[in-house]
């Protein structure tokens, strides 16, 4: 599920369609974050990444089987680039020998100190926006005081957040209306939300735009599907 929303994040931003067109290998930086931890029924999950599923409900085919750790999410820049390579008959692809997914460790994630419900408040749209570009800033801010990744090394970055996105809604009966949605973030939503087109670190380095995409999207893995 993460691999069919980072297609069509990736193929709907404007980088994205340039980066195609220049390169026929494109590398990730992938973050791994995850929320402080909460009991909040608005969001699903407890704000950390799954090591086992809440309740069993999948049977004997389970769509994103947890642990959710570095090799799984490094699984689905594998399989995106397979896919990437398949349609282009070889002539496209992630760049997975330039690319790199943090933290090193493999249980471990950029922790923040707020909850996922508090960057996309229920009910108020300019709001949830400053809390996208907030949550988009910590997190790049996060991953530099920890392992200060070179990050215009890369040709894409992508926020992998703990629980799931807000991209399968259903209005005035969606149980957890502050999960986060999947979007791609530019210069100049930052600079409308922020005040400032870029995430500047001490380096020098600048980030500029993003994608941000959930754990999963495979609700029977959490317990509020049953509720």
């Amino acid at each position: 599920m993460i691999r069919q929303l980072f297609l069509v994040c990736l193929f709907t931003i404007p980088l994205a369609g340039q980066l195609v067109l220049e390169k026929d290998r494109i590398s990730v930086l992938g973050l791994r974050v995850a929320f402080a931890v909460d009991d909040d029924a608005s969001s699903t999950g407890n704000g950390s990444f799954l090591t086992q599923p809440e309740v069993d409900q999948c049977g004997s085919y389970t769509l994103d089987p947890p642990p959710h750790n570095k090799a799984y999410f490094e699984a689905h820049l594998q399989a995106v680039n397979n896919y990437f390579q398949s349609v282009s008959n070889g002539k496209f692809g992630l760049d997975l020998d330039r690319s790199l997914m943090l933290p090193a460790e493999s249980t471990s994630s950029y922790l923040l100190d707020s909850t996922m419900a508090s960057y996309y408040p229920y009910g108020d749209e300019k709001a949830q926006e400053l809390g996208m570009a907030r949550f988009f800033k910590e997190a790049i801010e996060l991953a530099y005081a920890g392992d200060a990744p070179r990050f215009d090394d890369y040709d894409v970055v992508v926020i992998f957040h703990a629980g799931i996105g807000q991209d399968f809604a259903l209005p005035f009966i969606d149980p957890t209306q502050t999960d986060i949605p999947s979007i791609y973030i530019d210069s100049q939503f930052l600079q409308e939300n922020l005040g400032s087109a870029t995430v500047t670190l001490s380096d020098g380095s600048i980030v500029s735009s993003g994608i941000v995409l959930p754990e999963t999207q495979n609700h029977l893995l959490y317990a509020v599907s049953s509720e």
